[in-house]
């Protein structure tokens, strides 16, 4: 929720029961922090950081460079990959350059459907990615993506690109996002399209 305080504009941001919240002005902040313990402090006493550096939801915002914002989420990556299977990370010698190939949203039909175990890891680490990916490391997106679409009945060939991108994120797991600002004023997005990519549609 955006709200103005004192003619400039103040953000909170909600989940579940985490709260962020930013102003220009000290004194907004602590006021509304005021406000919230008046309200909820009677249930649970209310725990407050305060500085440049703020852990999230596994998510480290750091806010110490002047117009930048680092987005850091390496100990999330670290147990991503110290959970995946060792098969997965079987030619960490050959470390990949990329989070996928080619052939990323080529299907083979005939390839083998993985068992009830190697599923449910499959599963349980492209959740995890797809948590990671948006967040802090938007260059795994669109190999996330994909291998989202697989999860009902993933296969050794979703397996081997799953294992690609464990071994990308492995190469990479020092890499962050970082967000910088020249003038508040100018906006500048950039939009990259695709059609019809996936076999089913």
């Amino acid at each position: 929720m955006n709200r103005e305080v004192e003619g400039t504009q103040q953000t909170v941001l909600f989940y579940v029961d985490d709260i962020k919240l930013s102003h220009v002005n000290e004194k907004a902040l602590l006021n509304t922090v005021k406000n919230l313990a008046s309200c909820y402090g009677k249930v649970k006493d209310l725990t407050v950081t305060r500085g440049d550096v703020h852990d999230f939801l596994e998510v480290v915002f750091d806010f110490s460079e002047k117009k930048k914002l680092k987005v850091i989420m390496n100990s999330y990556m670290h147990e991503i990959i110290d959970e995946a299977d060792e098969t997965l990370k079987r030619k960490q010698r050959d470390q990949a350059n990329t989070p996928a190939n080619t052939n990323l949203f080529k299907v083979n039909i005939d390839s083998l459907a993985l068992s009830k175990q190697d599923a449910d890891h499959y599963h349980t680490l492209t959740a995890k990615l797809l948590y990671l990916a948006p967040r802090a490391r938007p260059d795994l997106l669109t190999a996330v993506s994909f291998l989202c679409t697989r999860v009902q009945c993933p296969t050794q060939e979703d397996w081997n690109k799953l294992s690609r991108t464990i071994r990308y994120l492995d190469k990479t797991k020092n890499l962050f996002l970082t967000l910088e600002v020249d003038k508040l004023q100018q906006l500048q997005c950039y939009v990259d399209s695709a059609h019809m990519l996936h076999h089913d549609l």
